[in-house]
């Protein structure tokens, strides 16, 4: 699957963010944590990842 455009992750929607912390839980729970073949820094790469997404934003408030 292409991608059509680089998104940050903080133009993400709140369902896309959803969509991928649900993804990206899914990968992780097939992962084999002592497999030889997994590059040692995946892991920590994918927590860092997950953090990101699961930051509340904070919204504008907007006075009149």
């Amino acid at each position: 699957m292409a991608l059509l455009e680089k998104r940050k992750i903080s133009d993400l929607s709140g369902d896309d963010e959803n969509v991928l912390l649900n993804a990206l839980t899914t990968f992780q729970a097939t992962l084999d944590e002592d497999d030889e073949d997994l590059p040692p820094e995946l892991l920590p790469a994918l927590e860092i990842f997950r953090t990101k997404l699961g930051r509340v934003r904070i919204g504008y408030v907007l006075l009149p």
